[in-house]
């Protein structure tokens, strides 16, 4: 690789136009001092000015003059106007045949695939020539053995990339002269046979063409012209033009041609579309202005106008900071007028929608994050202005701001405000605001500092989320009424799980939890029964259950208990060394569980209330919190014992293909459960349900899944299972088959390997195995 760390005086002349980075490029080379290896050679050194040399040792490559032989000293000499012409960043530039450097004749050649790199500037060309004698770079692809052009010169910027037969500039008149260019323009593609670029940087072209059709000898359509002016950062201008059709000149044609060539953002008017609306009249919708503010900032006013009085206003905003942030914000207000007035189809209606989306880079705050998707409407907004053919489809819309941050990498809390509204019932949901925070799993009698083996104690582990929502659901009519904030429910609610696991008699692990709940809410509700009339939809009831809200703070705390206790019981049966089997290996992993969760309903926890009910005479009891976010606590207890146990067989056996061990392992059954509980709170049937499920594989990609659920009881005449009897008892079975499942699939991943001859992939990594420096040798 060589380098090239020089400066140019007209260094902003590479960002004016495309041709001109060319020339501009071209024109460093043959100013710039060149680095290789350990040698550094000055253009003055090839009679451009004296030479300086000290004494070295390093010898120059075999394919250098002599005159060449010797090292220069780069911290010791300078070129002539290297301070005034010096790049801000570096040039490099390769050759992959070889670079020959002619003292006598004054030229520098780069041979096969030839490449000059320069910021976001790339040059690449099969032959490059520099003549310092006649000042003149030339950059041309070259014949190979069947007559065909290879490696012509290729120009790319950035996201703009051209190519051509011959690029040549002189250096010292600043002129250049490029053969049968093709570079593209948006969607279309520009060609030129001649493009001359003077020194004032205009670019002239002589025999050019524009097409949206991709570069090839056939076209179906193109607009040629003989002549065109480029002026940078001005416009473009053109003599007759023609159109010519699959190759064929027709006689359309324009008698010239002028068009702006300014870069960046402009502002100007924009130009409404116009038709006529069956019930508003004729219009013209999105006309107004744009304006950029900025790189980061864009504003646009537009709005309709209907003959018939429906008019609107859509203000909106673009905006972007790179690594920071992006978004857009866009506002309606409308008024639709629907037929005359003083008629019976007359209708006046006033709609609004607002649409704002933002995103944050994840790079800028990697602890927190910000975003928005607010799409708020007016129920009839998507029908008479919608903004996309998606909003005039949908009768539902979403919005969701949230914001997430932690602390120490332990706390976390999350912001969100949510809204749901449907345009078919016309019911809004929004929650505002939604609070949750969360701290990680802790272990709060452990030390800083850990001496010695873990206490029993010290497992016990902690963690805590707290939820806090206030919501409301509502007509769209009522939504930004005073009258809404009695219909919110809101309330917090507290999760502490607490558990712990420790050894017993070395190989049983005995794990317990306490899920402690706690509710926070600052309404209740308190039913009794009314012998007042009520009349509800034209209908008379004599006789109601009244429901009361009681606005005062309430505390609602339930518990759950869980333990459980496992192990596992390994099972081994080796084979002699000539059976084709070294082992077979059963696991059991068995688990009793205990669960329970005591009732809330006594009078002391002030949870449940009662009222009596004369149609049914009886006291009918209900919860305090009935209808509330997180609910209430558990009326009634619950407790059970489960059973599982869990197997898997695998086997080892021999393989040639594993050189390390000689074997390979084999799941035969993979995690067969056979589990059921026992309800501890029934009087009857307290067995539940046996489960059984497992999977195993037959082959590579091949699986099968089965599944089966088993009674233990009988069933009565009925049908139904209502007898407390055991299957055992009555039909000298274990269990009754109640449905049973087989799921059989295969995978299978397509991959070239798979269809390459095996062949051709021994010749493939013998290929690999190459050294570099030998291929380099072969393609010498």
């Amino acid at each position: 690789m060589f380098q090239l760390p020089i400066k140019l005086l007209t260094k902003d002349t590479l960002k004016y136009y495309v041709f001109t980075a060319v020339f501009g490029v071209l024109h460093m080379i043959l100013n710039a001092q060149v680095v290789e290896g350990d040698r550094i050679i000055y253009p003055d050194t090839i009679g451009l000015g004296p030479v300086h040399r000290v004494s070295d040792t390093t010898r120059a490559r075999p394919d250098t003059l002599d005159a060449f032989a010797d090292t220069l000293a780069g911290d010791t000499l300078k070129s002539k106007g290297s301070e005034s012409a010096a790049l801000e960043s570096t040039v490099s530039y390769n050759a992959l045949d070889s670079i020959r450097f002619d003292l006598r004749n004054k030229k520098v050649y780069l041979f096969n695939e030839a490449e000059i790199y320069y910021e976001d500037i790339t040059l690449k060309a099969n032959y490059v020539e520099i003549d310092f004698t006649t000042n003149i770079v030339t950059a041309e692809g070259v014949e190979d053995s069947t007559g065909k052009v290879r490696g012509m010169p290729v120009f790319s910027e950035g996201d703009q990339e051209f190519q051509s037969r011959v690029m040549r500039y002189n250096f010292k008149t600043k002129k250049g002269l490029i053969r049968d260019v093709v570079t593209q323009d948006g969607e279309g593609y520009i060609e030129g046979s001649t493009i001359k670029k003077m020194p004032d940087n205009d670019v002239n072209i002589r025999k050019g063409s524009y097409t949206t059709c991709p570069p090839c000898e056939n076209k179906d359509f193109e607009f040629r012209y003989n002549k065109s002016k480029v002026i940078p950062g001005k416009r473009i201008v053109t003599g007759p033009a023609y159109l010519v059709i699959e190759d064929v000149p027709t006689p359309l044609f324009i008698p010239f041609g002028i068009f702006p060539n300014r870069a960046g953002q402009k502002s100007g008017i924009l130009i409404p579309t116009y038709g006529e609306s069956a019930d508003r009249g004729f219009y013209f919708e999105d006309g107004g202005y744009y304006w950029a503010v900025n790189d980061h900032l864009d504003l646009t006013l537009t709005g309709d106008i209907y003959t018939r009085g429906s008019w609107a206003v859509k203000p909106g905003t673009r905006y972007k900071k790179r690594y920071k942030y992006s978004g857009n914000f866009r506002f309606i207000y409308a008024i639709n007028v629907l037929g005359e007035k003083e008629t019976p189809d007359y209708q006046r209606d006033r709609d609004f929608s607002v649409r704002w989306v933002h995103n944050q880079d994840p790079k800028a705050r990697p602890n927190s994050r910000f975003s928005a998707d607010v799409n708020v409407r007016s129920s009839k907004s998507n029908f008479y202005n919608p903004t996309t053919t998606q909003d005039y489809l949908s009768n539902t819309f979403q919005s969701s701001i949230s914001y997430q941050t932690s602390f120490a990498d332990q706390f976390h809390l999350t912001l969100n405000a949510n809204h749901s509204q449907s345009t078919l019932d016309r019911m809004v949901t929004v929650s505002l605001p939604e609070i949750t925070f969360s701290v990680n799993r802790f272990y709060p009698m452990r030390k800083k500092e850990r001496v010695g083996k873990l206490k029993w104690y010290e497992n016990i582990s902690m963690n805590y989320t707290m939820n806090a929502r206030n919501t409301v659901t509502a007509p769209d009519s009522m939504i930004f009424k005073p009258d809404v904030f009695e219909e919110m429910k809101n309330g917090i609610k507290h999760s502490i799980p607490i558990s712990s696991s420790v050894k017993v008699l070395k190989h049983l692990t005995w794990t317990n939890s306490i899920n402690i709940t706690d509710r926070m809410y600052f309404k209740s509700i308190h039913k009794s029964w009314s012998e007042d009339t009520l009349i509800t939809n034209g209908d008379t009831t004599v006789g109601y259950v009244k429901i009361d809200t009681v606005s005062a703070f309430k505390n609602a705390f339930d518990a759950r208990f869980t333990s459980s206790m496992s192990t596992k019981v390994y099972g081994m049966l080796q084979f002699g060394r000539t059976f084709p089997v070294n082992a077979i290996r059963h696991v059991l992993t068995p688990t009793v569980s205990f669960s329970y969760t005591p009732s809330f309903a006594g009078e002391s926890w002030g949870y449940y209330d009662s009222y009596y009910h004369p149609g049914r005479d009886e006291e009918v009891v209900y919860s305090i919190f009935e209808g509330s976010l997180f609910g209430s606590p558990p009326r009634d207890k619950s407790g059970s014992v489960n059973f599982s146990l869990t197997n898997s067989l695998e086997m080892k056996v021999r393989s040639r293909q594993d050189t390390l061990t000689g074997t390979k392992k084999i799941s035969l059954i993979d995690n067969f459960t056979i589990s059921t509980s026992y309800d501890l709170t029934k009087d009857s049937l307290r067995w539940s349900d046996v489960r059984m499920s497992g999977r195993t594989r037959l082959w590579k990609g091949f699986d099968v899944t089965y599944s089966s659920t088993w009674d233990l009881y009988v069933l009565d005449s009925t049908g139904r299972k209502n007898l407390n009897k055991f299957e055992w008892a009555e039909n000298k079975r274990l269990m009754r088959l109640k449905n049973t499942t087989w799921n059989i699939g295969a995978n299978l991943t397509l991959n070239p390997q798979m269809f390459q001859k095996k062949g051709k992939e021994e010749e493939t990594q013998e290929a690999e195995t190459i050294p570099q420096n030998q291929m380099e040798e072969e393609v010498k």
